[in-house]
């Protein structure tokens, strides 16, 4: 497999788009995508994660949390700052606010700049 990145290379501007929530496994999933302008992530590589993404989530609902989740489809690298919102939604409150979470997502565009 080529290697895209080399150490020492510089930082590229990459795009964040969120895509609609889809169901998967019994679970609501919060969708990020996060690629360079000049290269999107391809139709056949966001298919290939998401079929492969229930092997990856824990089964829904069997510990009484919410079945709720998020994925990050990206080139390149980023921060954590999606957990800030499971835990302002879900985590924080008296009762968990799925419904809220699944609404609360990150503005569409450049990153990083």
């Amino acid at each position: 497999m080529e290697r895209l990145y080399r150490p020492g290379m510089a930082f590229r501007d990459k795009e964040l788009r969120v895509p609609e929530p889809i169901t998967l496994a019994g679970r609501r999933i919060k969708r990020y995508h996060i690629d360079q302008p000049e290269r999107r992530l391809e139709a056949e590589v966001q298919r290939a994660a998401y079929d492969f993404l229930p092997r990856l989530l824990p089964p829904a609902g069997e510990d009484g949390t919410p079945a709720g989740s998020w994925v990050v489809l990206h080139r390149g690298a980023d921060t954590g700052a999606y957990l800030l919102a499971w835990i302002r939604h879900v985590l924080a409150p008296d009762r968990p606010d799925l419904d809220g979470w699944v609404a609360d997502t990150r503005a569409e565009g450049p990153v990083g700049s």
